[in-house]
Formats: structure tokens, sequence, C-alpha cells
């Protein structure tokens, strides 16, 4: 059970890691929504414990990833294209 939990743990600072570290990088929301997305439903099945009932999580995870797919339909096409706005990141000034 513990194994269960810190995986559990692991995998959602992961996912909150890429999605900032790709923010920082492409200054894309959309684009590290949708990498972060991919990085829930990889450790999903990476961290399968075959010897719990992780049936059901598993498969809400992939089904999430996949609506977060098709609500991102739109970005994605703009994505493609090279026309998806990026965020500006403005430094603190020191005065």
């Amino acid at each position: 059970k513990p194994l269960a939990q810190s995986s559990l743990v692991n995998q959602t600072f992961d996912e909150r890691t890429v999605f900032a570290l790709c923010v920082l990088i492409t200054r894309i929301v959309s684009l590290s929504s949708l990498v972060a997305t991919v990085t829930v439903i990889s450790l999903s099945i990476v961290f399968y414990d075959y010897s719990a009932p992780m049936l059901v999580p598993s498969l809400l995870s992939v089904s999430m990833g996949l609506t977060v797919f098709l609500k991102h339909k739109d970005n994605i096409k703009r994505l493609v294209k090279g026309e998806e706005k990026r965020i500006k990141i403005r430094r603190k000034s020191n005065g």
C-alpha cells in the first residue's frame, strides 16, 4: 500500500514538474497541458501495480487524458500550424 501511495505522489509531482518546465521552455500552456497529460498516462501505465486493484484508476487516467486531448483539439490544430499563442513571462524587477 505505501508503494502505491508513493507512486501516486511521485506521479502528481512529476506531472506538475513537467508542466512547469514545458511552460518555461515553450511558453505555450496548451502544449504543456498536453505533455503533462501524456506524462500522467505514461506514469499510470509504468507504475501499474498488478497485485492491487488498479485497473479502474488506470482506466480513469486514460479516459481523462483522452478527454483533455479532445478538449484541446482546436489548440492542437493551432500548434500544428504554428499559430498557438505564447504567454509572456516577465521577470520581477528590483525597483
